[in-house]
């Protein structure tokens, strides 16, 4: 029996039977192919490697629970615990599925799911959002449109899926604010979002109300168009107003997730902030100034699309430590320096940096 053959049979179950998201399915079945390849060709390789098998002459490897073993011991060291982690569950649930339909034995039944690694996220503060969105620039329309990107991952907590996902229909202006309704892709759960409180001087108002006119009312686009495209048009300032111009090789559809995440990762350099900046940065961003401001958890969790509480408690007691805890009652702090205060020793270190 040929591998495609089953991997295709199982991806049809996924999507078919078990509901999987499509970038889901893409998730389960690049892993299991390179399961699969790696038993048939006898090595695990790096994941640098770029080498590609012709799959589809490749047979059906038998698998024991040895080569299971062996398989997820290679993996130690070379990829991190949440790839394990999903590792285990697509084996677990694959030939859980194969020895159903085409009988045998389940090499996968002795693995035990391994418990998610959950850290505390690295938070960026306010000052570095605001230089993330000014480092967009607004003097053409992809510009306008990238400081828009950030203002909505920022303003609304959404996942990078989420915002390549949203129409011009998703968005409605009622009053003082923008409501947005969030396409339903993890989980399929959908929910709605105030977002850009329209006060004077707010950046996000500034940056997002200007998109959101520009394609809404200026370029024409429809309520079933995405509402963050590829670069359909050049759009430039000039003195006077702004000129269009038809951008190169465009094909029409959202932006990527991939697109996005280089659109962050550059304005994050540009902006000089030196710590890791992601579209998910703007998430853990937005529910931690939830939980500091003393938002209920049960409403971050709304609002965040979470489907246990669980998570959402990470924000909550993150903020319970900067709002409450203080270094100053830590036993060390009571003892004096004696040679330096610590606004001169501050300063010093600040001269050395770099």
């Amino acid at each position: 029996m040929k591998m495609m053959k089953v991997v295709n049979e199982y991806s049809q179950y996924l999507i078919g039977i078990k509901g999987v998201r499509e970038s889901s399915e893409a998730s389960y079945r690049m892993k299991l192919l390179k399961f699969l390849r790696t038993i048939e060709n006898g090595e695990l390789r790096n994941e640098n490697d770029k080498r590609k098998d012709d799959v589809s002459t490749m047979d059906m490897p038998k698998v024991t629970q040895e080569d299971v073993a062996r398989y997820m011991a290679g993996l130690v060291g070379k990829v991190g615990i949440n790839t394990r982690r999903m590792t285990v569950t697509v084996l677990r649930d694959f030939y859980k599925w194969y020895s159903g339909k085409y009988g045998g034995g389940n090499p996968a039944r002795n693995l035990v799911p391994i418990r998610e690694y959950i850290k505390h996220p690295d938070v960026l503060r306010l000052e570095e959002v605001e230089k993330i969105i000014l480092a967009a620039g607004k003097d053409a329309f992809f510009q306008v449109r990238n400081a828009a990107i950030v203002c909505v991952l920022a303003d609304t907590g959404i996942r990078v899926s989420e915002l390549c996902e949203l129409r011009i229909k998703d968005i409605s202006q009622e009053d003082e604010q923008f409501i947005m309704t969030v396409p339903a892709t993890k989980g399929n759960r959908s929910r709605m979002l105030p977002f850009c409180f329209m006060k004077e001087g707010s950046i996000v108002a500034e940056y997002f109300s200007f998109y959101y006119a520009m394609v809404r009312y200026k370029m024409g686009w429809m309520p079933d168009d995405y509402l963050f495209q590829r670069d359909m048009y050049y759009w430039r300032k000039v003195e006077g107003g702004w000129v269009e111009g038809a951008a190169r090789n465009y094909l029409p559809g959202p932006l990527s997730r991939r697109t996005v995440l280089d659109i962050v990762k550059k304005l994050g350099r540009e902006a000089g902030v030196e710590r890791k900046v992601s579209p998910h940065s703007f998430r853990h961003f937005y529910a931690t100034y939830l939980a500091v401001t003393g938002t209920d958890p049960i409403k971050i969790q709304q609002r965040l699309g979470h489907s246990s509480l669980d998570r959402t408690m990470i924000y909550v007691h993150y903020a319970d430590i900067v709002k409450s805890d203080s270094a100053k009652n830590n036993p060390l702090s009571k003892i004096g320096a004696g040679w330096k205060g610590a606004v001169e020793t501050l300063k010093m270190a600040k001269r050395f940096k770099g």
